[in-house]
């Protein structure tokens, strides 16, 4: 599980991607905690992430994250963005 520390970390990353981006579009994917189980086709979406609003262990398989990458690499609907990804239920 991340700790508040590791978690600003990953805000300073992002405000580096998004003031070096420049032309090339980008996706910050954060998924939840990644498990090997066989994917379920859901998962939930959040581009309105930051410190107090992470879905901290929430779970994922990792074929589901496979599946929203090809979606990110397929559309520009998440181009620019961070996104947190978690399972459904």
């Amino acid at each position: 599980m991340a700790s508040w520390k590791v978690i600003a970390d990953y805000e300073k990353a992002d405000a580096f991607v998004r003031s070096a981006h420049g032309e090339v579009p980008f996706v910050i994917v954060r998924p939840g905690h990644l498990l090997d189980s066989p994917g379920t086709g859901k998962y939930h979406t959040d581009t309105k992430i930051g410190i107090g609003k992470y879905h901290i262990g929430m779970k994922i398989a990792r074929m589901d994250v496979a599946s929203f990458l090809l979606r990110a690499a397929s559309t520009a609907e998440f181009d620019n963005q961070a996104v947190q990804l978690w399972g459904a239920k």
